[in-house]
């Protein structure tokens, strides 16, 4: 695993100390496990990972959001392949904990330290985000939608905290509490 930003770390503490708030039951990759997203439950061999998910979030034991921490300003085709993966895989497990994705939403949180080279006057990052948003269609697979957010301030992952409350809002049986 390549060594975490200074960034990507701070974002990551932020959203994990709101999920462990909300007593969201959560896995991240950075608390020395990995999270690993398969093809299927029938092999789950190097060859089927698609993904290293940075979070996922489970209710019902299944996985209902998954967020993607991507420093800087990633390319469309990074985004893209982001969204496949995600879209393309159906299982999570590790060890003899497993968990089905279905009907998930993917985030993709974007930026930097320097409110990122997106602000410059002749970047197209954003349209390309927003092109991406609006033009590419899931057909066939786990997630049900995704959201690009970009960081431009302290308020722009409430977004993501409001949806993830939303959904999650509907009391929590006993196994998907925190321990």
């Amino acid at each position: 695993m390549p060594k975490e930003s200074e960034w990507h770390r701070e974002v990551r503490g932020k959203i994990e100390r709101h999920l462990k708030n909300k007593n969201i039951k959560f896995k991240s990759s950075h608390s020395g496990v990995k999270v690993p997203l398969f093809i299927d439950f029938s092999d789950t061999s190097r060859s089927n990972q698609l993904s290293d998910a940075d979070f996922i979030i489970i209710k019902n034991k299944t996985i209902k959001f998954i967020i993607e921490i991507e420093k800087g300003a990633p390319t469309p085709k990074k985004l893209m392949g982001i969204i496949t993966a995600a879209n393309l895989s159906t299982a999570y497990k590790r060890q003899e904990e497993k968990f089905k994705i279905q009907n998930a939403k993917l985030f993709i949180v974007t930026g930097d330290k320097e409110t990122n080279k997106m602000n410059k006057p002749k970047s197209k990052k954003l349209e390309q985000y927003h092109n991406i948003k609006k033009h590419l269609k899931l057909t066939k697979g786990s997630l049900v939608g995704f959201d690009i957010l970009t960081l431009m301030g302290k308020k722009d992952l409430e977004k993501i905290y409001s949806e993830i409350d939303s959904i999650i809002k509907v009391p929590l049986r006993k196994e998907d509490k925190m321990p």
